[in-house]
């Protein structure tokens, strides 16, 4: 399948980026985007490390703050399939 992928760049520091205009945003992305970021909060408010952690990256996709042993505790216990299903 085609990409259609025009250029690919590299940014090293946010001082690096200018902002050169505006375009309409999408209000559908808009919406989900805020919702997502609200729930976010919401887990880290209400949930301590590490299990907010895990349950961000089930819910929302987020993975990288995830800790290895906390993968390493599903391998063992033999549930690793529940992270993978969610996409971890």
């Amino acid at each position: 399948a085609q990409k259609r992928i025009f250029a690919y760049i590299n940014i090293w520091q946010d001082k690096d980026i200018q902002k050169i205009g505006e375009e309409r945003t999408n209000l559908l992305i808009s919406f989900s985007m805020s919702m997502r970021n609200k729930i976010k909060s919401i887990i880290e408010r209400l949930i301590h490390p590490p299990y907010n952690f895990l349950l961000i990256g089930m819910l929302l996709g987020e993975k990288t703050h995830i800790p290895p042993e906390l993968k390493d505790v599903f391998i063992e216990s033999g549930i690793m399939h529940i992270l993978a299903v969610s996409g971890l």
